[in-house]
């Protein structure tokens, strides 16, 4: 089966370009006064109160509008090589679209647009999306999702004397902020778009303005005489004076750092966690050394107006000397330089087979805390980033030993972890509800009805059809012909031994190759006993950290109520909002029309015509 999937805006998909990471040369090094530095000291808990500062906002310059980047959406990052794209992409879950709030004053009229841009960021086509079904006429807000394989511009949130898309603010060198890539490239749309594994970050490394130096002093003595010895690190080792007299009295050292980030949109699939940093030494892990990061829940303290990390351990990553990649080219380096590198942090397995990486997934609200700065052999830097006002990351902390104490201290910009994850939104929901073109509801489409002889199967929502479907992220097999994948029961346990067989099959975009979403499954079971009038199973998919809300229900025989059953263990999927689509098309990826019979897909939605 070939099923191929069109939204209006099809046509507009563009292919990313590989590109390199900016230099550290295009960078201003700032470094402001100790004072203006620490928001606060906290004596007991890990991080403390929010106290507004600076931030380097995209908000555009004439009216001051925005858009939020909307709740647990993350962009795609550069690689830990430091490859990347030269448009901003921010990466949604194709099952679940994301709601874009604008940010305008009550007394001014805006619109939601669609823009493809030429060189000189004119729009050279424009759709108005306001007065669609995609926006709420009350709140203003756009209801805007992608689907698989294809990217869409992020809308633009027009004024009469304004407007503003996320990624597009010029570049400004002497103060390292803004979009360099937007600046020499304006045809280079921001995009919304699925991904697969891929590194993903809450922050945008080609519009936030990236910070090296901050609070504490490096163990190695610097050589070059145009940086002088009161350069620091930002967070990493070192030790400095929590006043500004500098008394041995407020004499505190650097143990680690911690950063707070939201609940993922949907479950977040982690490989492992990386982050660019500076040193002055060759290795800034060496020996023995390890830095820990431990992913906890977050806590909220109402008091300070901040969250904490909690007692639940999500994960807990290390990073050795194996693990840390140098970026700068070792022929460059002379004495007193500064080396730059990434830090990749990995969950580590030990067995008899040797050392494994163990993913693991993220969905709530969470704090990363590394720690590990002093120890001997480690002499690191981590980068921090200035996040603009619509990508409300929490400010940094850093965690410190002072007078036998664990303090935090939080800096007054709102410099944050840059932390990069090789991760995905996972999904996997069965079909429970369709509709016919005639606007007829077809209910049950997740439940399947097997005869006495184990081999004849139906659908409950529709006769003559012998399978249901299932929306995944990732096809059901990967390259390997392994599972992405199972179907399990409430428990995790195994279908039951009469359930023979599940088979599954992807489909795919013909054309382009790429998967599009769906799978259809079927089940063949044993003979039922002749003792046996009916019997069924209750099952969920489970893939990646993600379980199926709705179950799949198998049904033999004859049970008694079975309309009473399913209203009991059925539970409807209501938290898709697909994308708005003009076309219909047919299983074999064919423009056809409403009236065509068989299954059509539109607006992202599965009708059956008979």
């Amino acid at each position: 089966m070939i099923m191929k999937k069109f939204l209006l805006f099809a046509a507009l998909a563009m292919t990313a370009m590989s590109v390199d990471a900016q230099s550290l040369a295009d960078k201003k090094v700032k470094m402001p006064a100790l004072s203006e530095r620490i928001s606060k000291m906290a004596a007991q808990q890990p991080l403390t109160k929010k106290i507004k500062g600076e931030k380097a906002s995209r908000r555009s310059f004439q009216t001051g509008v925005y858009y939020k980047r909307p709740a647990g959406l993350m962009y795609s990052c550069f690689t830990e090589e430091g490859g990347g794209y030269y448009q901003t992409y921010l990466v949604s879950n194709p099952f679940i679209t994301p709601e874009f709030v604008p940010v305008v004053p009550k007394s001014t009229d805006f619109a939601w647009h669609m823009n493809m841009l030429g060189k000189d960021g004119v729009a050279t086509f424009s759709e108005d999306l306001t007065n669609t079904d995609l926006c709420d006429p009350e709140t203003g807000v756009l209801y805007y999702g992608t689907e698989f394989g294809l990217s869409y511009p992020l809308p633009t949130l027009v004024t009469a004397k304004d407007s503003f898309t996320i990624g597009h603010t010029l570049y400004n060198k002497e103060e390292g902020t803004g979009n360099r890539y937007w600046t020499d490239y304006k045809n280079y749309v921001s995009r919304l778009k699925s991904d697969t594994i891929a590194p993903h970050g809450f922050y945008d490394d080609h519009s936030g303005s990236s910070a090296f130096w901050g609070l504490l002093t490096p163990k190695v003595k610097v050589y070059n005489k145009s940086w002088q010895d009161d350069y620091t690190y930002l967070f990493g080792t070192g030790t400095c004076y929590l006043d500004d007299d500098k008394t041995l009295d407020s004499l505190a050292t650097s143990v680690g750092a911690a950063q707070y980030f939201e609940k993922p949109q949907s479950p977040l699939y982690v490989e492992n966690v990386f982050i660019r940093a500076l040193s002055f030494a060759s290795k800034p892990i060496d020996g023995d050394a390890k830095l820990k990061m431990v992913i906890s829940n977050a806590l909220y303290d109402k008091k300070s107006d901040s969250y904490y990390a909690g007692e639940k351990v999500i994960a807990t990553l290390e990073c050795s000397a194996e693990d840390v990649e140098q970026i700068t080219d070792p022929e460059a380096i002379g004495d007193g330089q500064v080396i730059d590198f990434v830090l990749k942090f990995k969950q580590k397995k030990e067995s008899l087979l040797g050392v494994s990486e163990e993913p693991f997934t993220i969905d709530e609200p969470f704090v990363v805390t590394i720690t590990g700065f002093n120890q001997e052999g480690v002499d690191v830097n981590l980068y921090g980033i200035t996040n603009p006002d619509e990508d409300e990351l929490a400010h940094g902390s850093i965690l410190m030993e002072y007078n036998k104490k664990l303090v935090s201290l939080e800096y007054r910009d709102a410099v944050a972890l840059p932390l990069t994850f090789n991760s995905c939104f996972d999904y996997a929901e069965p079909w429970a509800t369709a509709s016919t073109t005639e606007g007829k509801q077809l209910t049950d489409f997740n439940v399947l009805l097997v005869d006495a002889d184990g081999k004849t199967v139906s659908n409950k929502g529709m006769e003559n059809v012998n399978y249901t479907g299932v929306s995944t992220a990732f096809s059901w097999f990967n390259e390997d012909g392994e599972e992405n994948y199972l179907v399990l029961d409430e428990n995790q346990e195994e279908a039951p031994e009469w359930i023979t067989s599940i088979s599954a099959e992807s489909t795919y975009d013909e054309e382009d190759g790429f998967y599009d979403g769906n799978t259809f499954l079927s089940v063949e079971c044993e003979t039922l006993p002749q003792e046996v009038k009916g019997r069924y199973a209750l099952l969920f998919v489970y893939g990646r950290g993600y379980t199926s809300k709705t179950p799949l229900i198998i049904v033999q025989g004859e049970v008694d109520d079975l309309d009473q059953l399913i209203a009991t263990l059925g539970i409807e999927n209501t938290n898709v909002k697909p994308v708005a689509s003009t076309k219909f098309f047919n299983l074999m990826g064919q423009q056809t029309t409403k009236a065509a019979k068989g299954i059509v897909v539109h607006d992202g939605k599965k009708f059956f015509v008979k």
